[in-house]
């Protein structure tokens, strides 16, 4: 075959693998803003305006609304500010870049793939070659669904093509220090500054470097061309240390002891590689509950899961792109093992999302078994693009189905609430969801599981609002108290504090209803009776204001504050 005629075979076959990539997401451009898209993309001015650069880089990634965290992405940002500049505040074009990301990802999956399987790509059946089965299964795999199909995926996104991208340009690039090479170190910083998993990087060239480079490079050379890439990391940390205030703010009180730690470690480790595996059941918000014990099932499950990938990697030693893909199937994932910095704390620690790279080295393990086979058994040829093609096509469908669940809130949060029923979380968002279409007997019900399964849900959604309103987010902390309000109307503080905002917002009338609705509530609520009382005397009802601020004193006879409110009063003519 001339040489021509295998450059279009590569380039129809990276066509080909781009635009189904596309095309299985198509059908997420009419989906709405979902969960965090509510706070990052709608809420937030960040993203409004160029002006607000200096504060992207500076800050958290909640710092917008006051809230501090461990997590330092302001790439995420200046894709949210470039979109809205072009297109406005519009879901489909959000999502549009969603898909777009993963089209590229999926390309470079298979220029990366090509690159390290070059010597044996048969030029007359490059639809079974490693490059693009590869490419193909990574491009419709179900469990990207959560990362691509969500806006806030994007950082999932960002920095899996900036990660691919370094390590294309660095397996292309030469022993050196060529153009390829320096825009491998660009793509490094840059995919740091879309997601903390990018530090894992480094670790990644030097497996690179051993597998690919056995015998033709010394380690001295090795160490060389690795040291800029760890320089590039410490300027990273320091930039991240600066936002932050430290470079790993502790975030989660989630204790564990070192074997209660390992056995929790290698049962989550096998659930992740069970989706990847059996992409099915899939869910925003799975529930991961430690376990202290190696009789029961999931650790058992979890052993025997550690034992398979063991074997697989004792299988592919001798195949160098099976073993690069082993690692690359278990490094990027190696930050969500640290439980303690969990924003979200540990029963939301198996995400989807988080497979999204790591996808990468599984599908190219798949793809070297395939081509194995191919190679090897009778029929092989035949028998490998039967099953890809068939799987390929069951892939797809399973892709275009689990789309339609991030659609809106409903849909989301009901598909959560059923697969997750002991989530309290899920639970009371799929009552607020309920809510929302106007069926309020089913959400009500939803709310008051979630209650009994987390009692101490409606107090942490009451320190929120308060939070949101001592930050001057007055729109979201009035949110929270109505939503509290909705959950359970004789929730005095909730109608305390709302009386509080609607005070400070000038509104007086609505402000002496919810201070009275609290005291109703709540006959011994000093704070009521006292704001109560000073609202009244706005109104002009001295009368009814020094009767509330005198039981106010009554209840708590050492506040100083109340005895000075009253005095102001009685000095009303």
């Amino acid at each position: 075959m001339r040489a021509s005629e295998i450059l279009q075979g590569r380039r129809l076959s990276i066509l080909i693998v781009i635009g189904v990539a596309l095309s299985v997401y198509l059908n997420t451009l009419p989906n709405g803003f979902v969960v965090d898209d509510l706070h990052q993309v709608v809420d937030n001015q960040w993203i409004t305006s160029p002006s607000h650069l200096p504060e992207i880089f500076s800050s958290g990634v909640w710092d917008f609304e006051g809230r501090e965290s461990s997590y330092y992405r302001p790439v995420m940002y200046v894709f949210y500010l470039v979109t809205y500049m072009i297109f406005g505040l519009k879901p489909w074009a959000f999502h549009l870049v969603n898909i777009l990301l993963h089209a590229a990802v999926t390309g470079l999956v298979f220029l990366f793939v090509q690159r390290i399987c070059a010597e044996r790509i048969p030029a007359d059946r490059w639809y079974l070659a490693s490059p693009f089965v590869a490419a193909m299964l990574f491009a419709v795999h179900p469990i990207h669904t959560e990362a691509v199909a969500w806006i806030a995926g994007i950082t999932d996104l960002s920095y899996s093509f900036f990660y691919l991208l370094g390590l294309t340009l660095y397996a292309f690039s030469g022993k050196g220090r060529d153009l390829f090479y320096v825009l491998s170190l660009l793509s490094y910083f840059l995919a740091l500054l879309c997601k903390e998993p990018a530090m894992t990087f480094p670790v990644i060239l030097f497996a690179y470097e051993l597998v690919f480079s056995r015998g033709k490079s010394s380690w001295r050379i090795i160490l060389i061309r690795l040291i800029p890439f760890c320089l590039i990391f410490l300027l990273y940390a320091g930039l991240r240390a600066w936002a932050l205030g430290s470079l790993a703010p502790p975030v989660s009180s989630v204790t564990l002891s070192p074997s209660a730690y390992a056995l929790n470690v290698l049962i989550l480790f096998s659930r992740y590689m069970g989706k990847l595996v059996f992409p099915v059941n899939l869910n925003f918000w799975h529930v991961f509950k430690p376990i202290a014990s190696l009789s029961t099932a999931d650790s058992i499950f979890a052993l025997l899961a550690a034992g398979i990938c063991a074997f697989i990697v004792f299988l592919v030693r001798s195949n160098r792109p099976g073993l690069f893909a082993s690692v690359l199937t278990v490094v990027p994932l190696a930050p969500v093992f640290v439980f303690s910095r969990m924003n979200q704390g540990i029963e939301n620690v198996f995400t989807e999302r988080y497979l999204y790279l790591v996808s990468a080295g599984f599908v190219l393990l798949v793809a070297e078994g395939g081509d194995w086979c191919r190679r090897r058994i009778p029929f092989g040829t035949h028998i490998v693009a039967i099953v890809l093609a068939v799987l390929i096509v069951t892939l797809s469908i399973g892709t275009m189905q689990r789309n339609m669940v991030w659609q809106d809130s409903y849909s989301l949060w009901s598909d959560a609430a059923r697969k997750s029923p002991e989530s309290a979380i899920a639970r009371m968002n799929h009552g607020y969801a309920l809510l929302s279409q106007q069926k309020m007997n089913e959400g009500l019900v939803e709310i008051q599981e979630a209650l009994r399964l987390r009692p101490t849900l409606l107090a942490e959604k009451n320190a929120k609002g308060v939070f949101y309103a001592q930050k001057g987010l007055t729109k979201k902390a009035i949110l929270e108290f109505h939503f509290i309000i909705a959950a359970k109307p004789d929730y005095a503080p909730a109608h305390y504090n709302l009386g509080i905002l609607y005070d400070n917002k000038g509104w007086i009338d609505q402000a002496i209803q919810k201070y009275e609705a609290a005291i109703k509530i709540q006959p011994d609520y000093a704070e009521a009776h006292n704001n109560l009382g000073i609202a009244l005397a706005r109104k002009g009802f001295k009368a009814e204001a020094v009767k509330h601020l005198k039981e106010a004193i009554r209840l708590r006879p050492t506040d100083v504050e109340f005895a000075i409110n009253l005095d102001r009063v009685n000095h009303i003519p």
